[in-house]
């Protein structure tokens, strides 16, 4: 099965996420902060099924979440941003350099 890379990036305060992939829990993370001087804040292998998925994040500290649908073939890598009250996904074929 294929492995999605899920990198969080901006903006993370102290927050609780849950990833899904296609709406079974696959990873979750507590005190989730964003380095700024990186912006980084955690990442998280999931693993995915063959062909296309949705990718969902929940971040309940925040009352927000989004999804994406993705085929982990042609993109293993997902860099997630909080921009302006809003989840934004970043479908990546390799990882997003830190700043």
């Amino acid at each position: 099965m294929p492995t999605l890379h899920v990198l969080l990036r901006d903006v993370f305060d102290h927050d609780d996420v849950v990833l899904h992939v296609n709406n079974q829990e696959a990873a979750r993370g507590s005190d989730v902060t964003t380095d700024l001087s990186i912006s980084h804040a955690a990442s998280f292998d999931v693993t995915a099924p063959e062909g296309r998925c949705a990718l969902r994040i929940e971040t309940p500290t925040q009352h927000l979440s989004g999804s994406v649908d993705l085929d982990p073939a042609d993109t293993s890598y997902v860099a997630i941003f909080v921009r302006k009250g809003r989840v934004e996904f970043h479908k990546l074929t390799e990882a997003m350099p830190m700043l």
